[in-house]
C-alpha cells in the first residue's frame, strides 16, 4: 500500500494549525478514453474536444446472445436479354447472420461501515463511498478500453477487440473470413512503410477504399506515435482555414486533427502503431439493458461476519459488427 511516511516533532504550530487540506482527489492513475468515449457516444469519459458521439452504442433489451442480419450476394441471375430470350427463375440465397456473444465486466465495491462512521462529519475532506464507486468504475473502464484494442475474438470473456473485428483474416460473429471473402475488412499494410515518406498517401487510400462501398469513415483512431507523425506531415503541407471559430488542419491548440474534415484521435491503448477507419454502421457498442458500468444497490454483508456495504460495478456488452468489410486498417507504420 503506497503512503505518504515522514517524522515530525509535534510543536506549537503543528498543534494550533491544521494543514491547508486539498478537498478533492487529484487522479495519477486513469487516463483520456478516447476511443471508447467515442463509441459509447460519451458514456464512458467526456468527448475530445472536436468529436462528436457516434451512434455505435446499440442497446438491446434482452437475447440470448447477439445476432446480426448480413446481405452479402446478389443471386447471379440478373443479366441483360433479349425481350424474347428466357429470364431465369433460380431461386436466391444471399443472407446470412453472425452471432456475436455477450462479454461480462464487473468489480466490486466494499466498504466498511467503521470506515463510513470515521469519514462523516466535519472530519470528511471527501466523501468514501463515492470515491469507492469511482475507483471501480474507473479500473472497469480502463480494462474495457484496452480490451476495444485487443485481438480476442467470439470466444473468451473479453471484448471481441478490434484486432480481430477490424482484420482481413479470422474469425467475427461466427463467420471466418477465409471461408467468407465478403466477411474481411479492408486492411492494408503500409509500403513504404515510413510514414513521413508515405503516410498521407496510405490514408487516402483506405480512405476512397471505404467510400467506395459506402462506409465513409467517421473517425479515425491511431497510436500516440503516428498520431504525432501524422500531425508533423500536416504542418508542413495544410493550409488553414477558419470555420465556426476552429481551425481545420493542425491547430496545435486543438485535441485532434482531421484528415477530411473527420477527426483523427490517439488512444494510449493502441499500442501497435496502426491507424483505423471505422463508423458507427460498421462498428457497433452492443449494450444489454443499458448495462454499461452500473452501480448495483449496496447489500449488507453482516451475515458473512463483517459489518460492511457490498456492490458491484457491472457491464454487459460486447463489441460487433454488421460490416466487417466497412472497417479498415493500416499496418506496419514507422516513422
Amino acid at each position: 500500500m503506497a503512503g505518504y511516511a515522514e517524522t515530525r516533532t509535534w510543536d506549537v504550530l503543528l498543534t494550533t494549525t491544521l494543514g491547508a487540506l486539498e478537498r478533492k482527489i487529484v487522479d495519477q492513475i486513469t487516463d483520456q478514453y478516447a476511443f471508447t468515449s467515442w463509441l459509447t457516444g460519451g458514456r464512458v469519459s467526456n468527448l475530445l474536444r472536436g468529436v462528436k458521439g457516434s451512434d455505435a452504442y446499440d442497446n438491446r433489451e434482452g437475447g440470448e446472445s447477439i445476432e446480426v442480419r448480413v446481405w452479402y450476394g446478389l443471386g447471379g441471375t440478373a443479366a441483360s436479354r433479349a425481350y424474347t430470350a428466357q429470364t431465369l427463375t433460380t431461386p436466391k440465397d444471399g443472407a446470412t447472420l453472425g452471432r456475436f456473444n455477450w462479454k461480462y465486466y464487473s468489480d466490486s465495491i466494499v466498504v466498511f461501515q467503521e470506515e463510513l462512521d470515521r469519514n462523516s462529519g466535519d472530519a470528511q475532506v471527501v466523501n468514501l463511498l463515492e470515491f469507492k464507486i469511482k475507483q471501480s468504475t474507473m479500473a472497469l473502464r480502463d480494462l474495457f478500453n484496452g480490451d476495444a484494442f485487443g485481438t480476442n475474438g467470439d470466444g473468451g470473456t473479453a471484448l471481441n477487440g478490434m484486432g480481430n473485428i477490424v482484420d482481413s483474416a479470422g474469425t467475427a460473429g461466427g463467420l471466418a473470413a477465409a471461408t467468407f471473402t465478403w466477411w474481411a475488412a479492408d486492411e492494408n499494410a503500409a509500403s513504404p512503410t515510413s510514414f513521413a515518406a508515405n503516410g498521407i498517401e496510405e490514408m487516402r487510400k483506405l480512405w476512397v477504399d471505404l467510400a467506395a462501398i459506402g462506409s465513409t469513415p467517421e473517425i479515425i483512431v491511431t497510436s500516440p506515435s503516428v498520431y504525432t507523425w501524422y500531425e508533423a506531415r500536416l504542418f508542413n503541407q495544410t493550409r488553414f482555414i477558419p470555420r465556426n471559430d476552429a481551425m481545420i488542419g493542425a491547430d496545435p491548440a486543438f485535441t485532434n486533427a482531421v484528415f477530411h474534415t473527420v477527426p483523427v484521435i490517439f488512444d494510449k491503448d493502441e499500442t501497435n502503431n496502426h491507424m483505423f477507419m471505422v463508423n458507427a454502421q460498421s462498428l457497433r457498442l452492443t449494450v444489454l439493458r443499458n448495462k454499461l458500468f452500473k452501480v448495483t444497490p449496496f447489500e449488507s454483508s453482516i451475515s458473512d461476519g463483517q459489518n460492511a456495504k457490498v456492490a458491484l460495478v457491472e457491464a454487459s456488452c460486447e463489441m460487433t459488427t454488421p460490416h466487417r468489410r466497412g472497417n479498415g486498417k493500416i499496418t506496419g507504420f514507422v516513422a
